[in-house]
């Protein structure tokens, strides 16, 4: 969910899956980490980033205006956020695996 301030100079978005305050980089981190190959991601992650990066932007431009998109989050600092949080999202989602298959019997 994506909300802004009164005065629309600040956006919150509320993810309810990772509740945390953080860059939409983690998402799209802890997804790939959790569900993609190493092989894949060497091949795909420069297109996968940014087809996200401009998703994220289209959607902030429609719900808040042209100057919302890449001015206010640009692609590199997208980049930059990814490779940060990559191996926490990648760690974090093993321990949930491991956790799940420990609990459901397959």
């Amino acid at each position: 969910m994506i909300f802004s301030s009164p005065d629309g100079d600040k956006v919150i978005l509320v993810d309810l899956q990772l509740v945390r305050y953080s860059t939409p980089a983690l998402d799209l981190a802890y997804f790939l980490g959790s569900s993609t190959s190493p092989e894949y991601r060497e091949k795909e992650l420069d297109k996968l980033l940014e087809h996200y990066h401009s998703c994220l932007t289209g959607h902030l431009k429609r719900h808040f205006g042209p100057e919302a998109g890449s001015t206010v989050y640009p692609f590199d600092a997208f980049a930059k956020d990814f490779k940060e949080c990559f191996i926490w999202a990648w760690c974090v989602s093993g321990t949930h695996c491991q956790v799940g298959s420990l609990i459901m019997p397959v």
